[in-house]
């Protein structure tokens, strides 16, 4: 199960067992959310070159999920790495939601 920790203002330590399912859910206020809008998730220890990207474009009440799969998770070494979540708007305006953050891959 995944863990959020909030540790400032856009800023939300996590942790996950590895070969864990996790859902990392979000819910935006003060935009809006609408179509040609996307969420980009990265994770990595670099993310300049993340190991993980997803790219979310299904809201559903301003609210998405981004899903970490367990195939996914298995594949990485248990330990400290970085993730960051941002909205492009349909404009090409950026906006981060998730400021760089630590994501904890624990021992399942």
């Amino acid at each position: 199960m995944l863990t959020i920790e909030k540790k400032g203002e856009k800023i939300y330590d996590a942790a996950l067992p590895r070969g864990d399912n996790g859902e990392l859910e979000l819910s935006i206020n003060g935009y809006n959310l609408e179509t040609g809008d996307k969420i980009i998730f990265k994770l990595g220890k670099d993310l300049n070159r993340p190991i993980i990207k997803k790219i979310v474009t299904d809201f559903f009440d301003n609210c998405l999920s981004v899903s970490l799969l367990p195939a996914e998770t298995n594949k990485l070494l248990i330990g400290k790495y970085f993730y960051v979540v941002k909205l492009i708007k349909s404009d090409g305006e950026v906006d981060t939601l998730i400021e760089k953050s630590v994501f904890t891959l624990e021992d399942s």
